[in-house]
This record gives C-alpha cells, sequence and structure tokens, in this order.
C-alpha cells in the first residue's frame, strides 16, 4: 500500500492508502490446441478523515475487473 497523509493547522488529518494488483493466469484447452490467458485487476482503496478527537469518517472502496 501507498499511504498518503495530510495534516492541517486546524487538527484535521486525511490518510488514503491503496493499490493495485493484477492477477494473470494461462490455461490450455482439452485438446492442448488453444492457449488462453485470463486476468483479474484488484485495486482495494481505504481512507480516513480525521476531523478533531470525537469525530473520525472511514471511507473503503475495492474493484475487481475480470
Amino acid at each position: 500500500m501507498t499511504p498518503l497523509i495530510v495534516f492541517a493547522q486546524s487538527g484535521f488529518e486525511a490518510d488514503f492508502r491503496g493499490y493495485v494488483k493484477e492477477l494473470g493466469a494461462f490455461s490450455l484447452s482439452d485438446d492442448l490446441g488453444t492457449l488462453r490467458y485470463d486476468n483479474i485487476l484488484h485495486h482495494p482503496y481505504r481512507s480516513r478523515f480525521d476531523l478533531g478527537e470525537q469525530f473520525e469518517i472511514r471511507a473503503d472502496a475495492e474493484n475487481a475487473i475480470i
């Protein structure tokens, strides 16, 4: 994960993290005549916003493209 942290004078703090991963696979047909390549692109994303001692917001998202 690659973090990005943001600070401000008013006590506001933001933290963004995520990565992109490609998962590939080769397969052969039953008669060994066709080679096939499939992949999945995976991208989770996490964020946190600290707005003071009593209040925090967290938001996460995750994508998988097949």
